[in-house]
């Protein structure tokens, strides 16, 4: 996942989640003082999703006042720490929509020959998808000289990237099909080889922090426009969209669309993946940087 600066804060009432002014404004003073804490900013996330992952924690702790659990945090740094490690949602999976690969598999395949590629994984979680790319490149003969990046805002998640190793889940008997030739077996879990492990780099970062580059063949930005607020939502996919070569393609989650895509430069090829068309500058400057 990712955090997001302060120029993207979206005001909004928390009145349907406390029943009373007094318990508003202690919301706010908790939510203002954690955002300073783990530098998220987390009112550019949707509302119900930030109050429901932190009051049942405040719950667990016995405090009935947002001051109350604010002060314990303050002298519990292990707890405070373990929070904001947890505020972010980390989740992916390998192949992840298999119909939804097959579809980006045929797009990438319609590039001339074996080109390398370059490709970013952004709030890449624990890095999956980004392998389960190189896997797919490794395939067709396009892994080496390709430029295979993965970041996101969770150094925990960003670890286990790096690290590559695994646990099963409980639907898994044996290794994943797409894994297989790719991954060894180990203890509860298993661990991708060092021809995956050596064709990627993963980094943390905050998305919104630091300046895009640009000229990607392309983006994976999955499953985290779902969490985010309008405003943010809108900003980020127009700074994914500018940072996209000509032809360039978006891939998004499976329930995630961009609303009037052409405005951004993009065409919708199926569901959520888009190819960003050929424009002139003037009618779609890029910009490396965050534009308020």
């Amino acid at each position: 996942m990712l955090s997001l600066p302060p120029t993207l804060k979206t005001n909004y009432t928390v009145a349907t989640f406390t029943d009373s002014p007094q318990s508003t404004a202690d919301w706010e003073c908790f939510l203002a003082w954690l955002a300073a804490e783990s530098g998220l900013d987390l009112l550019a996330y949707k509302p119900h999703q930030i109050y429901q992952r932190l009051a049942p924690r405040r719950q667990m702790a016995d405090f009935t006042t947002w001051t109350d659990y604010r002060r314990h945090l303050q002298v519990h740094p292990n707890v405070l720490k373990h929070l904001m490690q947890n505020l972010t949602i980390s989740v992916s999976s390998f192949f992840r929509d298999p119909e939804l690969w097959e579809i980006l598999e045929q797009n990438l395949s319609s590039q001339p020959g074996s080109t390398p590629l370059r490709a970013w994984s952004a709030a890449c979680a624990g890095g999956q998808e980004l392998y389960s790319l190189a896997i797919l490149l490794d395939r067709s003969g396009r892994l080496a000289g390709s430029e295979l990046i993965g970041s996101d805002c969770n150094g925990q998640s960003i670890n286990q990237a790096i690290r590559a190793e695994y646990r099963f889940t409980r639907l898994d008997e044996d290794l994943p099909e797409g894994l297989r030739g790719y991954a060894q077996a180990r203890n509860s879990g298993y661990v991708l080889s060092e021809r995956l492990r050596s064709a990627v780099s993963f980094r943390q970062e905050d998305l919104f922090r630091q300046p895009f580059s640009g000229n990607w063949d392309l983006i994976f930005c999955r499953n985290l426009l779902i969490y985010l607020n309008e405003q943010a939502q809108t900003r980020l996919v127009r700074r994914l969209a500018q940072a996209l070569r000509p032809g360039g393609l978006l891939f998004l989650g499976r329930s995630e669309r961009v609303s009037l895509p052409s405005r951004l430069g993009l065409v919708q090829i199926v569901s959520c993946l888009y190819r960003r068309k050929e424009l002139l500058q003037a009618e779609f400057p890029l910009h490396s940087g965050y534009q308020t």
